[in-house]
């Protein structure tokens, strides 16, 4: 049962999604330090995004008509 709710979550969400906004790369760096305090991790996540904006729609009137 598990993988069909995966497979509806994943239509589900090409359904709603933004076609116009696209992912083009996505780094995660991650560093594992001791610390006085336990063990931490830090970790930094970079995404590299594309929008892409319809061009501006024209007035609909002629300049001739005023």
């Amino acid at each position: 049962m598990r993988s069909l709710g995966l497979f509806v979550g994943h239509l589900f969400r090409a359904a709603t999604a933004d076609p116009r906004r696209q992912v083009v790369s996505r780094t995660v760096e991650e560093s594992n330090q001791e610390t006085p305090q336990g063990h931490v991790t830090l970790r930094r996540t970079t995404i590299d995004e594309v929008e892409v904006h319809p061009p501006p729609r024209a007035s609909g009137g002629r300049e001739s008509d005023r």
